[in-house]
């Protein structure tokens, strides 16, 4: 008894071998090639990438091993004298390496699938199943490696000492021939395993079980000593096996297919014969190898409702049943054909389990045999998987449909079966999005087409089509919830009011984020009804809506610039700051819309130019007003040798970016104008001396000219399926120059606007203090510009010290959201007092392991911060991309996230930050619609279930179009006056109205 726990104690030697061991399998799992293996996409996107470089890894120990016997550095029979030491020091290793584990987990932050801690209060549940699913150290996968390189590289390791010793001690005396069988066999295991390496990643070890002591005890302990103790006991024990059974092990290990067997057998789709070859090879192994059997019984065969049933037949005392051409059903794997005494078939079949009999031909289906397995055979073994799947079973008749996708490519030829549910479902949705009203199911006209198109759909009344709106709200509702709620890295709003037909105050408030993948997200939260517009209700009402939506790591807000959201978002701020929701302090979370900046800039401008503006608003008024004055003037286009194309547009004075379009397509027809003063008498009657002049139509092509710029910039600033905040600083930039070129012109009335809009820009964009210094970070992030760009053109209109303080706060903020971003906000961790309540009553058993950890912690959190501030340095010092029309940006940093992880952290929530609230005021043109006199007594909560769900459903962010654009109109008009029948009813038709 002494004697064995003198042999159980660990030595420095054995420590010794077991630290190089794992030293050696770190740096060949790095540097060695192999092929690179995607892993299982996890519950939040992303997915792992495993390296298969074991069969090249073990290989290189033996050769190494070969090389160390050889030069007298390393015994041949070191593992073989020190087993007993070895097992207790792999015990106490992951012992120690388990806690640390469960320590290094309580005190991540990471929330990403493969890193993200789970506890469940209980420390030994969470210390024996582990926290997380792949932790890692320095980089490296010890999952990976525990469960898929270590146990089988040191299974192969003893393999090669036990024969080493076998040999030392056949030259002293004889020996059987028992231990090279059970050697050959568990190397032949060994090397399939790594042949067929990468399947172990699709197992449940890998995509599922989190990394505890359960997992790394099995595969550092159990596994390798359990499967080395036969080569242990033959060393020391005379055994003799008989060729056969020599013959049967090493066949046993060699079709036992360590990975390649379970993926095959978890694997639905595999082909049918390959199936049946492993389901008697499998039978073989289960009377073989009882470890097999273990495995089989931990990993059963996954049945799914359109899957065949992977059955393995057992012998019940009679023959397989005979392979025949017309029997391709998966049935007969289950049933015996019966001859007669003669070999001829004689058209029955009996069960092999239950031996009852069922005529068997193959043109009279298989229902009844079928049937037979699922309800009458008592000792058919899987029963329930084929009742399960009968009842998953459609049993409608399909067919064969064509399905159009969005590409010639994606089109498809598809089965279909009648679903009243899901075409319920999509009408539900082609309500929402087409915004039809709920009637729309009780009129004449849907019922009509419905008894043509799909005359078994039961038409759902108006009221079950807003119950089923309601269920939808609350599905897709939750669906967004879990989404937004699995983004680790902050979000970015913009809100608007609006008061509706109904006088009410709705309040909306728009999310835009960029997920993992890099892309952009645009999601309308809520609609909703507020009190007033002033900024005590608007702040309680966003701070509600982020409360309901779980938001607690926030980036700016966007708004406009009235007087009332300054308020708001100033509360908002306070709130915020004190929870650590915001970055920064808060200093930058306060945004202003730049198109509504832009608007204010451009009013003061063309002030200057009304006059001529209002008369070519008149004209254009006046052509548009009947048929006959636009048949005219059609005519004058004609007389002119102008074509008309576009027709001509009425602008909204209230909207200067109307005007502008008015302005463009007006001053196209200016010649038209001038010939219809000569044609029409009342033209000149109603005008008067307001006809526009030579020097009006003069300033209005300098003013459309002029504003082109501008509308350019404002429809850069309003987009939400690209970054707006890199968009910024370049096209002010733009915007500046122009105003100094409108300044310096000599034409007095061009310098008087230039020097109005340059007031006006001055007022929000002049100065440091009045631009959010989140607008400067994204253009230093955007790699074709960076911090050059920005330090060469804010000197050239600001000054060089101006610049260099701008620098120094961009590269100061920088810094500093790096920092924040690495410890994944300070609120989370006042989240987890559950887990450090767990670490707090678990101290003694610690036993002031805890200081080692922290040091550990702290050291590595030092080294990162290093880290992080050279990748700065490193992004600034690389060479710019090119400006190219088609650059992705976002793609662009998806692609070199692995050079720049910190900084496109950063990068991906500073990206989100809106430029404008262009995102929320178009929800108020879906709320106009929705909302009209003719549904204005829509209540407010089924109006946010509909405006919500329209833009949850879309695919897109392109709003509806209710009407049809002008251009369009004309192409219609002269398709229809080409058709000879229709003309002729039409013109009639015209004649009889102007008549009256």
């Amino acid at each position: 008894m002494f004697s064995l726990l003198y042999d159980l104690a660990p030595s420095w030697t054995s420590a010794a071998i077991l630290s190089t061991f794992f030293i050696y399998l770190a740096i060949a799992g790095s540097i060695l090639p192999g092929k690179v293996v995607p892993g299982v996409i996890l519950s939040d996107g992303t997915g792992l990438h495993y390296c298969c470089n074991g069969l090249l890894s073990l290989l290189l120990l033996v050769g190494l091993l070969g090389v160390g016997v050889g030069m007298n550095y390393l015994s041949p029979t070191a593992i073989s004298e020190r087993g007993l030491e070895l097992l207790s020091a792999t015990f106490i290793f992951s012992f120690l390496v388990t806690m640390i584990l469960y320590a290094a987990g309580c005190k991540s932050r990471n929330q990403r699938s493969s890193l993200k801690p789970h506890f469940t209060g209980n420390f030994i549940y969470d210390w024996w199943f582990g926290i997380q699913l792949n932790p890692q150290f320095m980089g490296i996968d010890m999952k990976y490696i525990f469960l898929c390189k270590s146990r089988h590289v040191r299974m192969a390791a003893y393999q090669s000492f036990h024969s080493s010793k076998k040999y030392s001690r056949c030259q002293l005396e004889p020996i059987n021939d028992s231990l090279p069988a059970i050697l050959c066999g568990n190397l032949l295991y060994i090397l399939d395993y790594f042949f067929y390496e990468e399947y172990m990643t699709s197992t449940w070890d890998i995509i599922a079980e989190r990394l505890g002591f359960m997992l790394v005890f099995g595969d550092l302990v159990w596994i390798p000593f359990t499967f080395s103790i036969q080569g242990w006991w033959l060393l020391r024990n005379k055994v003799d096996l008989t060729t056969a059974a020599i013959i049967a092990n090493c066949f046993v290990f060699l079709v036992g297919g360590a990975n390649k067997q379970k993926h095959v057998w978890h694997n639905p789709a595999v082909n049918e014969k390959y199936n049946k070859l492993k389901m008697i090879t499998s039978q073989m192994i289960k009377v073989l190898n009882p470890v097999i059997i273990l495995s089989r019984t931990l990993n059963p065969p996954i049945v799914t409702a359109g899957s065949s049933i992977p059955i393995v037949k057992e012998s019940q005392g009679t023959s397989e049943p005979q392979a025949h051409k017309k029997y391709k059903s998966a049935v007969w794997e289950n049933y015996e054909i019966l001859v007669d005494s003669e070999g001829n078939e004689t058209g029955r079949a009996a069960c092999i389990w239950c031996r009852k009999d069922y005529l068997a031909k193959s043109d009279q289906g298989t229902s009844g045999l079928w049937k037979h397995l699922r309800e009458t055979c008592r000792k058919f073994p899987h029963k329930k998987e084929l009742i399960e799947a009968h009842k998953g079973k459609d049993k409608s008749q399909s067919l064969l449909s064509f399905t159009k996708g969005t590409s010639s490519e994606d089109n498809k030829l598809t089965c279909w079966r009648f679903d009243q549910q899901l075409v319920r479902e999509a009408l539900v949705k082609m309500i929402i999005k087409d915004e039809l009203p709920f009637r729309f199911v009780e009129r004449d006209g849907f019922k009509e087409f419905c008894e043509v198109s799909v005359p078994q759909f039961k038409i759902p009344s108006r009221h079950s089509i807003v119950r089923d709106c309601f269920s939808l709200f609350v599905k897709e509702k939750k669906k967004l919830f879990d989404s937004i709620s699995s983004h680790c890295c902050r979000v970015s709003l913009t809100t608007d009011t609006w008061t509706s037909i109904q006088n009410l105050s709705y309040i909306c408030l728009t999310v835009h984020f960029i997920d993992s993948q890099w892309n952009m997200h645009k999601r309308l939260l809520n609609f909703c009804v507020i009190k007033s517009h002033s900024g005590v209700n608007i702040g309680n009402a966003i701070e509600f809506c982020m409360n309901e939506w779980g938001l607690r790591k926030l980036m700016c807000i966007t708004v406009d610039n009235a007087s009332n959201n300054d308020v708001a978002v100033e509360q908002l701020k306070k709130r915020l700051v004190k929870k650590s929701v915001v970055p920064l302090r808060g200093e930058h979370f306060h945004m202003r819309c730049c198109a509504h900046i832009l608007n204010l800039i451009v009013r003061d401008g063309i002030a200057i130019v009304e006059g001529a503006i209002q008369k070519i608003r008149g004209v254009v008024k006046y052509v548009r007003s009947s048929p006959k004055r636009l048949d005219m003037f059609k005519l004058c286009v004609e007389e002119a040798n102008l074509t008309y194309g576009s027709s001509l547009q009425l602008d909204c004075p209230t909207r200067w970016n109307s005007t502008y379009l008015m302005l463009q397509t007006a001053i196209k027809y200016q010649k038209a104008f001038d010939k219809l003063e000569d044609k029409d008498k009342r033209f000149l009657k109603e005008f008067g001396s307001d006809v526009p002049t030579e020097r009006d139509w003069t300033n209005a092509k300098i003013l459309a000219c002029f504003l082109k710029t501008f509308y350019e910039v404002t429809c850069k600033f309003s987009g939400s399926s690209y970054s707006t905040s890199s968009v910024y600083f370049p096209e002010i930039i733009r915007i500046l120059k122009e105003i100094e070129l409108c300044e310096n012109s000599r034409d007095p009335m061009v310098s008087e606007m230039g020097m109005e809009m340059r007031h006006k820009f001055n007022k929000y964009w002049g100065s440091l203090q009045s631009t959010n210094l989140m607008l400067f970070v994204a253009v230093v992030l955007d790699p074709r510009y960076k911090l050059k760009y920005l330090k060469v053109k804010y000197t050239e209109h600001y000054g060089e010290e101006l610049a260099e303080n701008l620098v120094k706060k961009v590269i100061n903020a920088l810094n500093e959201m790096m920092d924040d971003y690495r410890d994944l906000n300070e609120d989370e961790s006042k989240e987890d007092d559950f887990s450090s309540t767990v670490l707090k009553k678990n101290e003694d058993f610690f036993d002031g392991s805890d200081t080692y950890v922290d040091a550990f912690f702290v050291e590595l959190e030092k080294e990162q911060e290093v880290a992080a501030l050279e990748e700065l340095d490193r992004y600034l010092e690389d060479k710019l991309e090119k400006n190219r029309i088609d650059f992705d940006l976002l793609n662009w940093w998806k692609v070199n996230e692995v050079r720049y992880p910190s900084l496109a952290n950063v990068a991906r929530d500073v990206f989100a930050i809106q430029a404008s609230t262009v995102a929320s005021e178009s929800t108020f043109s879906t709320g106009g619609r929705t909302l009209d006199k003719f549904r204005s007594s829509l209540t407010p909560i089924t109006a946010e279930v509909l405006i919500c769900l329209q833009d949850w459903l879309r695919s897109s962010n392109k709003p509806i179009e209710i009407e049809e654009l002008v251009q369009d109109l004309d192409d219609n008009e002269s398709e229809v006056s080409q058709d000879p029948n229709i003309l002729p009813t039409i013109v009639g038709q015209l004649n009889l109205e102007w008549e009256y």
